[in-house]
Formats: C-alpha cells, structure tokens, sequence
C-alpha cells in the first residue's frame, strides 16, 4: 500500500467507519437487553404474584401439570375454612373459592386474555387474608383483565346487599353471583352477539333470589320463653326408615348426554335428560357428580380434548341454571381416549361423542346408573354416486347372436340391392331403327 499525503484520508474515512460500527453494535446489543427486560419482568411478575407459569412458557404438559398442581395446593388453603361462621369469613372464603373455580375452568380453555392470572391471584390474596385471621369485604376490582365491565346495576346491587345486614344469609350466594358477573363480561368478549350467553342470561333470575334471601332475613328479635306445655302421649313407634345407603343406591340416575359431530350445543333430548339428573341432585344434597366430555376417534388428540372440555362446561352449565350447586359439580377432558364403543360405523362414533356422569355420594356410596341412547345423534352417510345399470334383454326373448363384420356388410348389400333396381329409370324411347343392309359382296373384279 502506498504512503504518503493521498492514503491519510482514506486510512481516516477507514477508522471512522470503525467506530461508526462498533456504536452500531454496542446500540443493538443494548436495545435487546431492554427488550428482554420488559419481556421478562411482567412475566416474573405474575409468576411471582400468581404462582403461575408465564403465557409463552405455558405449552408442555409438565407446565400444565404444575401449574393445575398450584391450583389444587390452593383449593386445599381454601377449603381448611369451611367451618368459618362469621359473615365476612363466610363471604371470603366463598369469593376465594368462586375466583379459583374460574381460574381452573379458563386455565384448561386456555384462555389467553389474562383472565387466568387475575383470577388465581384475587384466590391467592383471599386464601392469605383468611389465614392471617382477617377478611374481605371488598367489592370486585374495577378492572379485571379479560372480563369486561357489565350490568352496572347488579354491581350496585351486590355492593348494597355487602353492606347490609342482610349479608349473614346470603354471604354466600353473593360471592357466587359476583363471579357470575365477572364471567357474564368475559361472555361478551370471547362470544358473537348471536352465541348464547347462559352466564349473562342467567343474572336477572339469580339477582330475584338473592333479594328474596335477603328479603326473608329477618333480625332476631329476643322474646320470652314459652311455658312448656304439658307433655302429649308417647305416639306408637314409626317404622325405621330406610338405611341411607339403601335409599343412594335405588336411585336410577342416568349416567350420559351425547351430542352431534363437531358440535358442543344440547339437543331437546338431551335438555330433558339433564332435567332428570338435576331433579336427583336437587333431592339428595349429598349427590357430587363428575363431568367427563368425550369424543369419537377422528381428529387430532388436543383438538377433542378442548371439544371435550367445551361440552363438559356446557352440561355444567345446564345443572347449574336448573338449581345444582355449581361446587357439586367437577369437569374434565378425556378426549377421545377412552371410547364406550368399539368400531368406525357411524353408530359407534355416536356413542363415543357423549358427556359420561359419575355419581359420588357421602361415605363411598355408589349409584345405580342407567345408560340411556335416546338422545344418540347418528351422522349421515356421505352420498354416493350411482352405480351404472346394465340393460338386460326379457327373459321370453333371445339374446342376438354375434355378427361378423363380413356377414354385416353382404346384408346391407343385398338389403339395398332391391331398392337401387326399383329406382332404375326406364329405357330412353329413341326413333325406330332402320332396315339392315345387305352384306356387301366381291365380284371378282380388282381394281387396277
């Protein structure tokens, strides 16, 4: 390389660039440091405050095993209070086990919108207040991820009832119905203003029986003690009734629902054989059912383990509108792993495609189930084309025999030949001939 005068700008220009690049570099590498600070700290943050594991690290099965796992350790903090007896712990307690129930049920909907870690984390704090020996009569956050604001009047409504002195008869039911407002407003944005939306449609009649409970709370008013009456005659013993367990195990109960392909709506007959179950429930207090949704074996394994879960929720759902304690009731997924029906006909696929109903009752007690088909939706058959009809002669008839290419065209020959000598013309009429001459003879003369 040259030196001199002409080489000292370009060496200069060279150690400019230099520099320019490395400022390049050092600016990169700290723009992605950044970037993977605030990515990083909302996600330690809500793993930190909600024990959960972050959305985007939230697609293995051990995270779902762990985080379902945090969620059971926290039902069993909540449920060590179901002796309380004052309003406010009574209240907690039951809104610490409403915001855990929607924690667990959108967790395995795999809900995204944020729902889930504001849900597991209101839990969390309740569960704590209540073991410090505090409460919470705090109404519900203004601003929940996931769940819109909806029915302000109802908002107003539970907060008056809150702090009433109402609240020691409808502690509980009020904690519920709250959730129910926070699952109304998810409603309206995860569903179509055409879809269903059982939670909001559900609000006004269980805002009527909330009133009425605390209509019909009456304070005690202290009064004398009546003077006993002089005792009656012992009446005859009655017949004993029957044990318990005896009476569990009578009861005919019907064990499933079974829905139409690809879909996670009830028919009518499917609607009256959930009417019945309720019925049981609603009779017999001491009745928990399981709820198992199930598929038939076409698809892929996550995609009818969420279809499962969907028609679980629905048949929830359903009981729960017609009167059954929604703590009574538990669901779950099996996808399409464990069939009733064996076999790829049609009617097998239909059996498969069911919600199974597993009875638990107090002391181990196991009901006598019935397994019932009458809502069975079977598929249609894809249609098929036509099979081509072969033409068959009649039976009197004789089928042709086979002809040649020779003995076919010699037919057609002598079939035209009448027909071209019908059609000949006559003869031309020409003018009669004149008499023939006489034959020249030699005379026996030459010519010279």
């Amino acid at each position: 390389m040259r030196s001199g005068p002409r080489s000292r700008p370009f060496r200069e220009i060279m150690r400019a660039l230099a520099t320019g690049v490395a400022l390049l570099v050092v600016l990169a590498w700290a723009h992605t440091a950044s970037a993977r600070t605030k990515v990083s700290a909302p996600a330690r943050a809500v793993s930190a405050a909600g024990g959960l594991t972050p959305l985007r690290a939230r697609f293995t099965d051990d995270a779902n095993a762990r985080d379902l796992g945090a969620i059971d350790a926290l039902g069993q903090r909540i449920a060590a209070f179901d002796t309380v007896a004052a309003p406010d712990r009574v209240y907690a307690r039951a809104e610490a086990a409403a915001w855990l129930a929607l924690a667990r049920d959108q967790y395995r909907l795999d809900d995204r919108s944020g729902l889930v870690e504001a849900a597991f984390a209101r839990a969390s704090d309740l569960a704590s207040r209540l073991e410090a020996g505090g409460s919470s009569l705090d109404s519900l956050p203004r601003a929940i991820p996931g769940a819109p604001h909806a029915r302000p009047d109802l908002r107003a409504f539970a907060d008056s009832l809150r702090a009433s002195e109402a609240l020691r008869c409808v502690a509980e039911p009020l904690a519920r119905f709250e959730l129910e407002l926070v699952r109304s407003g998810h409603e309206t944005l995860v569903c179509r203003s055409r879809d269903p939306h059982p939670h909001g449609e559900a609000l006004d009649r269980r805002a009527a029986e909330l009133r009425a409970l605390a209509d019909a709370c009456v304070p005690p008013v202290a009064v004398a003690r009546p003077v006993a009456p002089p005792p009656a005659p012992e009446p005859e013993p009655a017949a004993p009734p029957p044990p318990p367990a005896a009476t569990l195990r009578r009861l005919a109960a019907l064990n499933s629902v079974h829905f139409d392909l690809n879909a996670d709506t009830l028919s009518k007959a499917s609607a009256v054989v959930l009417d019945s179950v309720a019925a049981i429930m609603r009779n017999v207090p001491g009745i928990r059912a399981a709820l198992i949704g199930h598929t038939d074996s076409r698809g892929s394994a996550v995609l009818n383990l969420r279809l499962g879960m969907r028609r679980a929720t629905v048949v929830r759902d359903y009981l729960a509108r017609a009167g059954v304690e929604m703590a009574r009731l538990a669901i779950e997924s099996a996808g399409m792993a464990v069939p009733t029906a064996h076999g790829a006909g049609l009617r097998e696929y239909a059996l498969n495609r069911r919600v199974e109903i597993q009875y638990s009752a107090p002391g181990g007690v196991m009901l006598d189930v019935l397994r019932q088909e009458r809502d069975l939706q079977i598929e249609r058959p894809a249609p098929q084309p036509p099979a081509p009809q072969l033409r068959r002669p009649d039976s009197g008839t004789r089928p042709p025999a086979k002809v040649s290419r020779t003995r076919r065209a010699v037919g057609k020959a002598t079939a035209a030949a009448p027909t071209r000598a019908a059609t000949a013309k006559p003869p031309h009429k020409s003018q009669p001939k004149s008499p023939p001459k006489p034959p020249r003879t030699f005379s026996g003369r030459l010519k010279p």
